[in-house]
């Protein structure tokens, strides 16, 4: 089947018969764009419509496929017959393809807007899954807090520091007023961009725990709910686990991480001044280092001695061995920081 033979001999009759192309295609049902391409020889009609387009065009079916106007030989007729069916699996081939192609992106139009919800709503971090609670061990004592909230947690980041990340369509505000009404024997206290847990024993001894909300790598927002357990070292091999008030930070070095990992010697921001909402109208009071020893002395678990500007906190890990590290608030630059060494 020679293409460019059957659009001359189209051509041809259409013109014999005045027709122009628009109207050649409305007789058999598609367009002038249709018909220029059988024209030029760019395309075949569809087997569908040869029937109707050869009458139309008061030519046989054969001459049609042919480009020829008389046949004389039986085998061309065979020949012809022969790329007729070959033409008809083609056609049919290529609409099945196109069939499948426009299911395929209608399930993928459907799937899309809940692949999005997944990826940027549900799951805030990689690993994680679903959770009715949500849970932060207090340091040194090992006790479990856990609030119910139902979200997506990793429970390795637990583990590995007692914290968890995860996410909530209540905002902080919301969140504060229900850990009021489940932890009633609690100790809650709002600092402004965080709050304080704190939980007393029968032995007096208290845990504190930090709820706040804190950034992620990606720029969304997470809570974290947290024992307060850092980790202090002076090189790789030489480190030790402490308590640090981090509701007093606002150090992006602090603030910012998963894990928190201080460097001895290393000076971190210290928020100047911190708003209690213990009462109303709420509290201002400046950081000292009274500040920081009346949060260890709270606790009961360490001895706690002050000289020469210099707080050195005592403690036992968790073989009994004690060791003590010291805390020092400095000024530069009217900022105040605070530094952490380990002795």
């Amino acid at each position: 089947m020679e293409l460019k033979k059957c659009g001359q001999l189209i051509a041809e009759r259409r013109k014999q018969m005045q027709w122009t192309q628009k109207q050649l295609g409305e007789k058999v049902g598609v367009s002038d764009k249709a018909v220029s391409k059988w024209e030029r020889g760019l395309s075949f009609p569809d087997v569908a419509i040869v029937e109707k387009l050869a009458e139309v065009l008061q030519l046989s079916i054969a001459e049609l496929l042919s480009g020829e106007r008389e046949l004389h030989r039986q085998e061309k007729t065979e020949v012809l017959l022969a790329d007729t069916l070959h033409l008809s699996e083609v056609q049919m081939r290529q609409n099945r393809r196109r069939h499948r192609m426009r299911i395929a992106l209608a399930v993928f139009a459907c799937l899309l807007p809940f692949f999005v919800l997944w990826c940027y709503i549900v799951q805030p971090v990689d690993g994680t899954s679903k959770s009715d609670t949500v849970s932060a061990q207090a340091f040194p004592s090992e006790n479990v807090l856990s609030l119910p909230i139902r979200t997506r947690v990793n429970y390795g980041d637990f583990y590995a520091f007692g914290d968890m990340y995860f996410r909530s369509d209540d905002t902080r505000y919301e969140l504060e007023e229900k850990i009021r009404t489940w932890l009633p024997d609690c100790k809650v206290t709002d600092y402004g961009n965080s709050i304080l847990v704190s939980q007393t024993d029968a032995d007096g001894k208290t845990d504190h725990y930090l709820f706040a909300l804190r950034g992620l790598a990606n720029g969304k927002k997470a809570y974290i709910w947290s024992g307060m357990r850092c980790t202090l070292s002076c090189t790789r091999d030489e480190y030790r686990d402490i308590l640090v008030p981090l509701h007093l930070f606002d150090d992006a070095r602090i603030a910012l991480r998963h894990s928190v990992q201080l460097i001895s010697g290393t000076e971190y921001e210290v928020r100047e001044r911190v708003s209690i909402y213990e009462t109303v109208p709420p509290q201002a009071q400046d950081v000292t280092l009274r500040t920081f020893r009346s949060f260890y002395e709270s606790c009961g678990w360490f001895d706690v001695t002050e000289q020469d500007g210099i707080l050195y906190v005592r403690q036992e890990d968790e073989q009994g061995d004690a060791y003590t590290f010291t805390v020092e608030l400095v000024w530069h630059c009217e900022q105040l920081y605070c530094r952490f060494e380990l002795l």
